[in-house]
């Protein structure tokens, strides 16, 4: 449900998107990202592991949490907002690059939301992550990317299956599909550039592995991912990268939303009607 704050928060930050829409970079130590499109919206939190969230279609939100975690060799996972944040730069209101810097290599992260018109059910965002080497040696770079969905608004009742995915290390040309489904509504990701490991599990097992303090590789684990039964299920993945020094390399990730937009009720459908008639009334 959406109140009266969070409307008036969403729409702040709307009217700030577009004053910022020529594509000035900005950068705040409490930055809150809203990109709208079509009948669809979605929240970036570049400062905390809110990370990507609200992703609404049709006014329900369907996605508790997306973000990405790093890590240099065989040190412990960090989610990316430890890193420091140089720039935000958003373009319009519906697309953001988000500029990070590390010991030895930078980080740039691009969301660009797509939504179709009221009622569709359809969006998208499509995701470039490009890791610059800004060293002078091999940089041995492990990216991780976690998403938790929650599909028509609810969390127990959602099952994530994979298609067509290869066997380990997931190179094949061809497998590149993971789909979550609730009911109707269903959730796919593809992939421009094929991770090395994946993991599918109920929430939240895999975020704290992410989060443990200790090097972690996703367990290829299940039917190609993890649990094929009905849960509040979550998953992974997982690319390990050797980037040449003064090189980079650039990761593509899309996520598609095909959802059920519920039809209004007849009770409300009826007080709609009945507050046209006063309003007609009121005038007369």
């Amino acid at each position: 449900m959406i109140t009266q704050s969070h409307y008036t928060q969403r729409r702040l930050a709307a009217i700030v998107g577009g004053i910022l829409g020529a594509g000035a970079a900005v950068l705040s130590s409490n930055a809150q990202i809203l990109l709208t499109d079509g009948d669809a919206s979605v929240n970036v939190d570049p400062n905390s592991q809110a990370g990507v969230y609200d992703w609404e279609v049709g006014g329900i939100n369907h996605l508790a949490q997306q973000w990405l975690w790093y890590r240099v060799g065989n040190t412990a996972e960090a989610s990316i907002d430890t890193l420091a944040l140089s720039a935000i730069t958003p373009t319009g209101t519906k697309q953001v690059q988000l500029d990070y810097s590390g010991a030895g290599f930078d980080l740039e992260v691009n969301y660009s939301l797509t939504g179709g018109p009221a009622g569709s059910g359809v969006s998208d965002i499509a995701e470039q992550f490009t890791i610059v080497n800004t060293s002078e040696s091999a940089l041995d770079f492990h990216l991780f990317l976690y998403s938790d969905f929650n599909l028509a608004g609810t969390a127990p009742d959602d099952t994530v299956t994979s298609v067509n995915w290869s066997p380990f290390p997931f190179s094949a040309p061809g497998y590149n599909s993971v789909v979550q489904v609730d009911g109707d509504n269903l959730q796919q990701t593809t992939f421009g550039t094929f991770p090395n490991r994946a993991e599918a599990e109920v929430a939240p097992l895999t975020l704290g592995k992410l989060n443990d303090g200790a090097a972690t590789d996703l367990l290829n684990t299940g039917a190609g991912l993890g649990p094929t039964g009905t849960n509040d299920m979550t998953y992974a993945f997982q690319w390990d990268l050797t980037i040449a020094a003064g090189s980079s390399k650039v990761i593509g990730v899309d996520k598609r939303l095909d959802v059920v937009i519920p039809e209004p009720t007849t009770a409300a459908l009826g007080l709609l009607a009945l507050a046209a008639l006063f309003q007609v009334r009121r005038r007369s």
